[in-house]
């Protein structure tokens, strides 16, 4: 087959141009450069440094969960109750899960036990806590040095009363003032009621320290007075 040459070649041969880049790739991001790729979300702040330490001077640095190491293990790590991020949305939400009352000073073995091995049993110490409308500091949890206790947000601690701790779990305590208490001024509990769905009942009636009865036949919290935690 004969071949005739190609014509002479008029005009340069143009590469074109790549295509423009509209924004630029980060390069921190693992999705960046992926189509319809997402940011990773970031992972909840931690506690602060007052909250720290004011775990730390109620566990005096030991394991306050025990059940592993008996409570003498150093804590290395602090576990939450209520999981991170259950606490509720925004910064009120990471407030309740990175306060006092939820973190309890662990050893690596215990908080593993409470958040994997033997969650179960866990809820049932208080020493884990389901996510709903009780906060922290009204669920009793089994302190390993102190017992059945509530916890407060500054680090302190008080007995809980006998009538909150039954076989299937601890119950929730409400606290009110004496002031509240002596002149039968009831916008704390009617506050507690309405958290816990029983204000439209029809009624209550409690004694200290005792299950407060609802007109429903519910028994939805116990009712403490306030004091100073130590």
């Amino acid at each position: 087959m004969k071949r005739s040459l190609m014509p002479p070649r008029r005009q340069q041969m143009s590469r074109g141009k790549p295509p423009e880049r509209r924004a630029p790739i980060g390069a921190g991001d693992p999705n960046a450069g992926r189509k319809g790729g997402k940011a990773k979300p970031s992972r909840p702040a931690g506690p602060s440094t007052a909250v720290v330490a004011a775990v730390r001077r109620r566990s005096g640095g030991l394991c306050e969960v025990g059940l592993e190491c008996g409570g003498i293990a150093p804590a290395v790590e602090r576990a939450h109750r209520m999981a991170k991020g259950s606490g509720g949305p925004g910064s009120k939400g990471r407030a309740a899960s990175n306060s006092a009352s939820n973190l309890l000073d662990a050893c690596r073995r215990d908080h593993d036990r409470i958040d994997r091995a033997k969650v179960t049993d866990a809820y049932e110490r208080g020493q884990k806590i389901r996510h709903g409308v009780a906060r922290p500091y009204e669920i009793p949890v089994l302190h390993k040095k102190y017992g059945w206790v509530l916890l407060d947000d500054h680090g302190g601690w008080r007995a809980a009363p006998a009538a909150a701790i039954t076989p299937g779990g601890p119950l929730p305590v409400v606290q009110i003032s004496a002031e509240v208490y002596e002149l039968n001024a009831p916008h704390e509990l009617i506050r507690a009621l309405h958290r816990y769905g029983h204000l439209n009942c029809g009624g209550w009636s409690y004694e200290l320290g005792q299950l407060l009865n609802c007109a429903c036949g519910a028994t939805p919290f116990v009712v403490l007075l306030e004091t100073e935690c130590r």
